[in-house]
């Protein structure tokens, strides 16, 4: 379920495929944020079909088995309506038509999706950001009726679809390459448990790693999700010495599923300051402060993104604040060689936050 706004200013259902195509579009983050979480999603759990639904509106989509590349998504289906005498597929129809299609095909075995391997990717691992990468699956197309919803004939994959008409049921091929080299998590390594929150670069969860409690954060194919995650990466390997004490331990980093990558954490055992505020002791506001200017000490870093929320308290003694410690999480959009005044800038934001 989608609580992203997805209508336009006069509440009509957003077009997401020409919103995904389009990066001048008013709506394209938004129909990135929900097309690429959803895809990392399906490939996850090998999911053919999925929907999006946002209040009165429900897209179909489907991922298939042999072409995981590409997503197919249907047109906006409302909750229910009718035009004349030719009666419209109802979003609960088309829901039910979507299972009954699961159900026929839930004994295909679903193919890998496998990305085009970025730089860092040489070797099958990820050692750090390379510049923002453009691994993103087809949104595929849109089409005007339900009868054109899935392609009629399965076509072999990297096989080429361009010279086809916007309104085409079949997309363009998206960047695709078997990439053998790109070496996956042993099955059972990482076992995915609850949510904890989506954010704009991904989603976090309790998980299971390697048989110890983790959290673990996962990216999906789309380039704002991939540079985040060649970032969040090269702030741990930069900051090995003070994993553990001023941001979490990174347990291990990597391809969770083709085309997902993955950051396991430890669990840090504390609780946002978001939740102390506003009236938040001031030695704890002293070593949130501390934190972060210590961090701020290695290669000209910034966080890019302090609020409460991504800012831990750890107390050893509930009643003594003065021995609690914090530690920073999420660095998605961090970044080294900073100047001074960007890290004086802020060192200032956090302080207004604190004190606000």
């Amino acid at each position: 379920e989608c609580k992203l706004g997805l209508t336009t200013s006069d509440g009509q259902p957003l077009a997401l495929r020409a919103a995904w195509k389009n990066e001048q579009h008013e709506h394209h983050k938004v129909a990135v944020a929900v097309i690429a979480q959803l895809f990392t999603y399906m490939q996850l759990w090998h999911l053919q079909y999925c929907f999006i639904t946002s209040w009165f509106v429900t897209w179909l989509v489907h991922c298939p088995a042999h072409e995981r590349h590409k997503l197919y998504v249907s047109k906006p289906l409302m909750s229910g309506t009718s035009s004349g005498r030719q009666p419209e597929a109802t979003a609960m129809g088309s829901v039910a038509w979507l299972q009954s299609q699961a159900l026929r095909t839930m004994h295909v075995q679903v193919a890998p999706y496998l990305p085009p391997p970025a730089a860092s990717d040489a070797g099958g691992a990820d050692h750090g950001p390379q510049g923002e990468g453009s691994e993103q699956p087809d949104a595929g197309a849109e089409p005007g009726s339900d009868s054109s919803y899935a392609p009629s004939s399965p076509r072999k994959q990297g096989s080429s679809s361009r010279g086809h008409s916007a309104g085409s049921a079949q997309p363009a091929d998206a960047p695709y390459s078997h990439a053998a080299s790109l070496q996956l998590v042993a099955p059972g390594a990482v076992v995915l448990l609850d949510r904890i929150c989506t954010g704009d670069a991904g989603t976090v969860v309790h998980a299971v790693y390697q048989g110890a409690p983790a959290v673990v954060k996962l990216f999906g194919p789309d380039s704002p999700a991939q540079a985040a995650y060649r970032r969040e990466l090269q702030a741990y390997q930069r900051f090995q010495g003070q994993q553990g004490h001023l941001l979490p331990v990174m347990l291990g980093a990597g391809y969770l599923a083709p085309g997902v990558r993955f950051i396991a954490l430890s669990v840090v055992d504390g609780q946002p300051l978001a939740s102390l505020a506003p009236d938040i002791p001031k030695a704890v506001c002293a070593a949130a402060l501390c934190a972060l200017t210590s961090l701020h000490g290695i290669d000209g870093f910034v966080h890019g993104d302090v609020h409460l929320g991504n800012i831990m308290v750890v107390r050893k003694d509930s009643a003594d604040d003065t021995a609690a410690t914090c530690v920073l999480l999420d660095f998605g959009r961090s970044r080294f060689n900073a100047t001074p005044d960007e890290q004086q800038q802020e060192a200032k934001t956090l302080q207004r936050l604190l004190c606000a």
